[in-house]
């Protein structure tokens, strides 16, 4: 390899250094203790979120009972309750299952806990759900 060709590569080798040593230092400007800490840290106030999440939730529950209200939340639960007898069908479930020809599921019941057990009850008897939104089944 001649001087012209040696000093090429050099050249194209420092170009491609200087743009690994850019990248490094805009995304990994941390050296691997640092990162440990800051997962460290992290995880502390991601486990005190949750325990104050729980908290209120424990503490809203009990104003509710107070006060004897329920929220939309509940009434879901309590079809639930009224729907499900552990993980099968209730009683209750069944008469509607022979009642209605038909569940229509919206956006919203079908992105939460009580749309998937009206899904779930309802597929028992039909062979495909329709949705409001979009079709999907």
């Amino acid at each position: 390899m001649g001087r012209k060709e040696k000093e090429l590569a050099k050249a194209v080798r420092d170009r491609y250094k200087d743009g690994i040593n850019k990248l490094k230092r805009r995304f990994l400007f941390e050296n691997p203790n640092e990162i440990e800490t800051s997962i460290e840290t992290t995880g502390r106030v991601v486990k005190e979120l949750i325990r104050l999440t729980r908290e209120f939730g424990l503490a809203y529950m009990d104003e509710k009972k107070k006060r004897n209200v329920v929220d939309i939340s509940d009434w879901a639960h309590f079809a639930i309750k009224v729907l499900l007898d552990g993980d099968s069908p209730s009683q209750a479930a069944k008469a509607y299952r022979e009642q209605f020809a038909e569940i229509m599921i919206d956006e919203y019941q079908d992105s939460n806990y009580a749309g998937k057990i009206l899904t779930a009850i309802a597929k028992e008897r039909r062979g495909q759900i329709e949705h409001l939104y979009g079709g999907r089944c």
